[in-house]
């Protein structure tokens, strides 16, 4: 052997050495990587079936409308971040059940929502999306001219647009939103609305990393005027 091979280190030289602190981080990780969809899976059915079942506790028409539009970004791998404008159409139903023979509670509102929705992605490339939310809405009913209120609920999206988080374009939503109703005309409110969003496929093909988007939103909303006085303080 030369002096110039006796240099050369070996192969086995290059072989990692794995502790036992290591090798348990990794496994931790490793398993958290497979029960966090799994949970979050379980607390999106559990929260459908609670929405729903709210539901049939509802009258068969709306007593509310609203119409949202807005705009949504997400960052994504490997890509431009995400662009888009969704425009949202929410169907409302009030949930008295929650507050019925509680004067506690007068000064909340539940409501029930289903909301199809459209999007038109601008980035990273032109595409198209659309899916159905099911929303929990609580409101505060405050003497101020204006209340706040909360939406919480899952729902199923669709997009045309391949991206390195999604081996699937049809995925699983879960969200929440804070916004703030301001009274316009006779029936008519103006929402302001922030909502975050976590899309994903329920670990059902990989890649699963998921999509957070954040939306920001501006609704008018409809409510017939002879219903008007139910869940007023």
């Amino acid at each position: 052997m030369s002096q110039d091979d006796s240099c050369i280190p070996r192969a086995a030289e290059f072989k990692p050495s794995i502790r036992s602190g290591s090798l348990n981080i990794y496994l931790k990780k490793t398993d958290m990587k497979k029960t966090y969809p799994a949970i979050l899976s379980i607390f999106e059915v559990v929260l459908l079936c609670f929405i729903l079942d709210s539901f049939c506790r509802c009258e068969a028409l709306p007593d509310e409308w609203e119409i949202f539009k807005g705009v949504m970004t997400a960052p994504l791998k490997e890509s431009e971040d995400y662009v888009a404008l969704p425009t949202l159409i929410g169907l409302m139903w009030d949930i008295p059940c929650f507050t019925k023979d509680r004067s506690w509670m007068d000064w909340v509102k539940m409501d029930g929502i289903f909301e199809p929705y459209s999007l038109k992605i601008v980035e990273p490339r032109r595409n198209f999306g659309m899916g159905l939310n099911v929303l929990l809405k609580c409101t505060l009913l405050l003497e101020e001219d204006y209340s706040p209120y909360v939406k919480v609920g899952v729902g199923v999206d669709y997009m045309t647009l391949h991206t390195k988080e999604q081996s699937t374009q049809w995925n699983f939503g879960s969200q929440i939103g804070l916004g703030l109703e301001i009274p316009l005309a006779r029936g008519f409110e103006l929402d302001l609305e922030y909502r975050f969003k976590h899309v994903s496929n329920a670990s059902i093909r990989h890649p699963n990393s998921g999509i957070d988007s954040s939306a920001w939103l501006v609704g008018l909303r409809w409510r017939d005027p002879k219903r008007a006085s139910r869940g007023s303080p």
